[in-house]
């Protein structure tokens, strides 16, 4: 699966440190980078998931798998 770029934005982005955890309160995810926090769909998320770019726990914090760090360094170099 090659990634949107919404979702290859979020992978680079958790790449450089930001963190992504379900928020049950609006039922969506937040991607939090420093001092900005954004809401993401949970379908994107999940379509993340079953695509094995990202690993979520029974809490739904989110991290990017092996697969997912690969890509997400990929494309930031072809961004540089």
């Amino acid at each position: 699966m090659k990634p949107s770029g919404p979702q290859t934005r979020i992978l680079t982005r958790m790449a450089s440190g930001a963190r992504l955890r379900w928020n049950s309160a609006t039922g969506n995810f937040q991607l939090t980078d420093g001092t900005s926090t954004r809401t993401i769909q949970a379908r994107t998320v999940i379509a993340l998931d079953v695509a094995g770019l990202i690993e979520r726990d029974v809490l739904g914090d989110c991290a990017l798998s092996a697969r997912g760090t690969q890509l997400a360094t990929s494309m930031s170099s072809k961004l540089a």
